[in-house]
């Protein structure tokens, strides 16, 4: 009779142990492949910001440096208007003062269409580079999230 029983559920007490202890492994084996699956997506993420941080840079340098001769263009062009509004000139450049003044007017009027145009493309510029810096700002802090991301599962 009872020695019968006890050793059935012996047995099965010790089936369901083992089981146990599989089922465990596996999950665990399942956890830590997900986890590592998990970091090299976040490593990729990194690497990614990372990328378009450093491609935004040469972008962002030639910006500056347009922008730059640009003003050196404005400044340049908002003198020589300066000027054309000082300038005496003699009369025996003209064949009379409203012949002078005519030309001054129409050279003035070149230069401030000129200046206008520089200064649009100034402003363009400004714009954009402002743009540039809010992305690389945005790929920077993407890049650090990643990072932490990353630090916490290598913990």
């Amino acid at each position: 009779g009872g020695g019968g029983t006890e050793a059935v559920e012996a047995a099965v007490e010790e089936a369901v142990a083992v089981a146990t202890r599989e089922a465990a492994a596996a999950g665990r084996a399942e956890a830590e492949a997900e986890a590592r699956r998990e970091l090299a997506q976040l490593a990729a993420q990194v690497s990614q910001a990372e990328a378009e941080l450093a491609a935004l840079a040469p972008q962002h340098a030639k910006l500056s440096d347009e922008a730059a001769t640009l003003k050196a263009e404005e400044e340049r062009a908002s003198a020589k208007l300066q000027q054309l509004y000082k300038r005496e000139t003699t009369a025996s450049q003209f064949s009379s003062k409203a012949a002078r003044d005519k030309a001054l007017q129409k050279e003035a009027a070149k230069e401030r269409a000129s200046l206008e145009k520089k200064e649009k493309q100034a402003a363009a510029l400004e714009a954009q580079l402002r743009t540039d810096k809010s992305e690389a700002g945005k790929s920077e802090e993407e890049a650090q999230a990643a990072r932490a991301r990353l630090g916490e599962h290598r913990k």
